[in-house]
């Protein structure tokens, strides 16, 4: 059966399913959960934990999440953590775009991520210009430094670093692409940052002499660099085991 709101509904459980199989979960589609609001999602560890489901709304075209089929109620904080973020921020790259005068164009991109994975935080920024990666660099966060906002704090460190790279470079303006809408939300004031992550984030923000445009930019929707910073957050982990090792 078809149903209209299909192609939001499965965009946004495979936002979700990306999320949390980035940051230690094993998540799949369950097989003929697809209804006209609602999909529903395995989740797996070490052991079965029991079902998410995605909502959608097209009245209020907004997502929402149901945690009372998971086995363990702690995990449902995470889960929410982990995905509505992002599933808050995907529909706002709907609105149309403008397209920009050529000069705007030429402007360096700075495009960054974060995950987490097993009490982990990384970072990972990508600068571009004239579509060609002109430095990339990745990291690990200190939990004391991330202090349990797992992904986001890594997403705001990568900004924080690349923007630390173009001022020590002498870069002026750069335009940051980022698929986190409220890494824009609070640098602009929309939001109200009220934890010490975010506090931090704002202040580097205002004091930086580094000239920002934003660009919002889908989750795992195969924009390349997007996923390059995806792919570089990730190998952080496995940089820091080699180490370890």
């Amino acid at each position: 059966m078809k149903y209209s709101n299909e192609h939001e509904i499965r965009r946004g459980a495979e936002i979700c399913i990306h999320a949390l199989n980035k940051n230690g979960f094993s998540a799949f589609l369950l097989g003929d959960s697809l209804r006209e609001y609602s999909i529903k999602i395995g989740l797996v560890a070490e052991q079965p934990l029991g079902n998410i489901i995605v909502y959608y709304s097209p009245k209020k075209k907004k997502y929402s999440l149901v945690t009372s089929e998971l086995n363990f109620p702690g995990i449902s904080e995470k889960v929410n953590d982990l995905c509505l973020p992002l599933l808050n921020s995907v529909l706002s790259f709907e609105s149309p775009q403008l397209e920009e005068p050529a000069h705007m164009a030429r402007i360096p991109e700075l495009y960054v991520d974060g995950s987490y994975r097993n009490g982990q935080t990384s970072y990972a920024f990508a600068l571009v210009q004239e579509n060609q990666v002109t430095h990339s660099a990745n990291g690990l966060m200190t939990a004391e430094d991330a202090n349990g906002t797992h992904q986001i704090a890594g997403e705001l460190e990568a900004i924080i670093q690349g923007l630390e790279w173009c001022k020590k470079h002498q870069i002026r303006e750069v335009r940051i692409c980022h698929d986190l809408i409220n890494s824009q939300k609070w640098a602009t004031g929309e939001f109200k940052a009220n934890n010490p992550v975010t506090r931090r984030y704002v202040s580097y923000i205002q004091h930086t002499p580094v000239h920002i445009r934003w660009k919002k930019v889908l989750a795992h929707s195969g924009v390349h660099f997007n996923e390059l910073v995806d792919r570089l957050a990730s190998e952080a982990f496995a940089d820091s085991s080699k180490k370890g090792a």
